[in-house]
C-alpha cells in the first residue's frame, strides 16, 4: 500500500474503524491497513481545549518516545481532521494487540489492562510491579512525571508492560504527590508492601509522608465520576455513563451506558413495578427491595431495585430540606466505591418531583451474584478461603474507618458471598465517622453472626484479627510479660 491508500483509508475512517471506548473529550477507534493493527483517539472539536488534549497527548508520547520508556507508540497528529461528519483533532498511534493478524476482531489478540490482571496470580503481580518500578525509574532519571497515574494507565503485552494514558504527563520530574497519587489509585489492587517496595526503589531510606491529601483525592473522585442526568417522562435520572474500575462481580462496571439506555429500558421497568411483576426480595414499612432483569448495550443485567418509603410522619417534613433516601443511598455506595470498597455497582437513582419535592424515588444497582452471608453454607468452604473470607470481611469494616467513615448497619444480611469473598449490599448505614460511633460496624457484625448455626469462635478470631491484625491474642504456651 501506498501513502495514497492510507490517506483515503483515513477519509473513510467512519465507515470502516470499530469504536473500542467513548469517553468525556476523547473517542477510540481502531482500524487496520496493510495487516497491522492502528488507533485513532479522536477529539471531536467541541471547544478549543480538544484541540489542546490532542496536541498534549501526541507531545506526551513523542517525549516518552525520544526517552526509550515503554510506551504505545504515536504516529501522527492530525489537527482539523475530519470524522464522518463532524470535526476535530487526531492522534494515530500503533495497535499492541499480541501477535495481530489481518482482519482479526479486535478482541481475538487481547492485551491485558494492568487493573485487569488477576488479583489471585501472584506470579504475575510480582512480576508487574517489578516492571512498574523499572518503568518508574526510567522516568525519574529523563524528569518525567505523571500527575494522575493509576493501575488503568498501563497494558500488559506478552508479558511486558507499557504507558498507554499520558495526558497528565509531566516534564518537571516525578515528585512524591505523583507517588501518592498512584497509591491511592492503586488502592484496591497494591499490597502495602507493594507500596513500600515501590516507594523504597525510587525514594531510598526517604520514609513514606503522611498522605495529608486522601480525603480530598475521594472528594476529587466522586467530582470526576463519570455521572450523567437525563429527563425521562416524569421523571428525573441519574446514571453511571463510563465505568470506573472493572469488577469480578459487576457486567455494568465494563460498559458505557448511553441515554438511550435508560429511555428504552426505565419506562419498561417502571411498568413492571407499577404492575408487581417483579421478584420480591423485602417488603415492609421501610420500602421495597426487588429483583428483576434490564437490557444495558445489548447485555441482560440482573438488577436490584430499592424503593424506600418513610416510616415516619417526621421524615416527610425532613425531606423538604435533604436528597431523597434512595438518592443518599445511591450516594453512600459510591463514596465506598471511590475508597475501593467492594460494594454492589450502581447504575442509576429516578426521582419523580412535584412542585420541587420527590414524590417518589427508586435506585437500581446491579445484582451481585452469590449467597446472603446469613444464609451462606460456611461450612463448603475450604478451611484457607473461610479464614480469607472473614479477614477480608474485617479488613473492609477497618477501611471503612480509616477513610473517616463506619457502617452502623454491617450486620450479616447485608453482605454477599461471592467466590468465598465478601461484598457489601446496602450502604445506607454509612455514616461519617465520630468517637461515638467508632467499632460500630464490627460490632455489629459480630452480634448479627451469632445467629449463624456454623458460626464458630474461630471465625469470630478471623474476623477481629482482620480489623485489627496486631491483637492477636496470647496462646495458652505463652508466657505473659512481668
Amino acid at each position: 500500500m501506498t501513502p495514497q491508500d492510507f490517506e483515503e483509508q483515513l477519509r473513510t475512517l467512519d465507515r470502516i474503524a470499530t469504536l473500542v471506548a467513548r469517553g468525556r473529550h476523547r473517542e477510540t477507534w481502531r482500524f487496520e491497513y496493510a495487516g497491522q493493527p492502528y488507533y485513532v483517539h479522536f477529539y471531536p472539536r467541541t471547544s478549543a481545549y480538544s484541540a489542546s488534549l490532542a496536541a498534549r497527548e501526541f507531545a506526551s508520547l513523542k517525549t516518552l518516545q525520544d526517552f526509550k520508556i515503554p510506551a504505545v507508540r504515536v504516529n501522527a497528529l492530525l489537527s482539523g481532521f475530519q470524522f464522518g461528519q463532524r470535526k476535530g483533532d487526531a492522534v494515530i498511534t500503533q495497535g499492541v494487540e499480541r501477535g495481530a493478524t489481518p482482519g482479526a476482531a479486535p478482541d481475538a489478540n487481547p492485551v491485558v489492562r494492568l487493573d485487569q490482571l488477576n488479583r489471585n496470580d501472584r506470579r504475575a503481580h510480582h512480576h508487574a510491579v517489578l516492571q512498574i518500578i523499572a518503568i518508574l525509574k526510567q522516568m525519574a532519571a529523563h524528569d518525567v512525571g505523571h500527575a494522575s497515574l493509576s493501575p488503568a494507565s498501563f497494558l500488559i503485552r506478552d508479558g511486558d508492560m507499557i504507558l498507554h494514558d499520558v495526558l497528565d504527563l509531566k516534564t518537571e520530574g516525578l515528585s512524591d504527590e505523583h507517588l501518592m497519587q498512584f497509591a491511592h489509585a492503586a488502592e484496591s489492587r497494591a499490597t502495602r508492601a507493594d507500596r513500600l517496595r515501590v516507594w523504597r526503589a525510587l525514594m531510598d531510606d526517604k520514609p513514606i509522608p503522611r498522605d495529608r491529601a486522601r480525603n480530598a483525592r475521594y472528594k476529587k473522585d466522586l467530582r470526576t465520576d463519570p455521572i450523567q442526568s437525563i429527563g425521562i417522562d416524569d421523571w428525573r435520572a441519574t446514571f453511571r455513563a463510563r465505568p470506573v474500575e472493572p469488577l469480578a462481580y459487576s457486567q455494568a462496571s465494563r460498559l458505557s451506558i448511553e441515554a438511550s439506555d435508560w429511555q428504552r429500558e426505565w419506562p419498561r421497568l417502571v411498568a413492571r413495578i407499577n404492575a408487581d411483576q417483579l421478584e420480591v426480595l423485602k417488603r415492609d414499612r421501610s420500602g421495597d427491595v426487588l429483583a428483576g432483569e434490564i437490557t444495558l448495550q445489548g447485555r441482560p443485567i440482573d438488577v436490584i431495585v430499592k424503593r424506600p418509603r418513610n416510616k415516619f410522619w417526621y421524615r416527610y417534613l425532613l425531606d423538604f430540606f435533604r436528597a431523597s433516601r434512595a438518592r443518599r443511598l445511591w450516594n453512600k455506595t459510591r463514596w465506598l466505591q471511590v475508597r475501593h470498597i467492594p460494594t454492589e455497582y450502581p447504575l442509576a437513582v429516578m426521582e419523580k418531583r412535584r412542585w420541587g419535592y420527590v414524590v417518589d424515588a427508586v435506585a437500581l444497582f446491579e445484582r451481585v451474584p452469590g449467597s446472603a452471608l446469613d444464609r451462606a453454607d460456611l461450612n463448603e468452604m475450604p478451611p484457607g478461603d473461610r479464614e480469607d473470607f472473614f479477614r477480608a470481611c474485617g479488613r473492609i469494616l477497618r477501611k471503612i474507618e480509616d477513610t473517616g467513615l463506619t457502617h452502623t448497619d454491617a450486620k450479616s444480611s447485608n453482605w454477599i458471598v461471592f467466590n468465598n469473598q465478601p461484598v457489601l449490599i446496602d450502604a445506607y448505614g454509612i455514616r461519617k465517622l465520630n468517637s461515638f460511633l467508632q467499632l460500630f460496624g464490627i460490632r455489629r457484625l459480630l452480634r448479627a453472626m451469632r445467629d449463624h448455626p456454623q458460626y464458630t469462635p474461630t471465625d469470630s478470631l478471623h474476623l477481629c484479627l482482620g480489623f485489627q491484625p496486631r491483637g492477636m491474642p496470647p496462646t495458652d504456651d505463652t508466657e505473659p510479660a512481668p
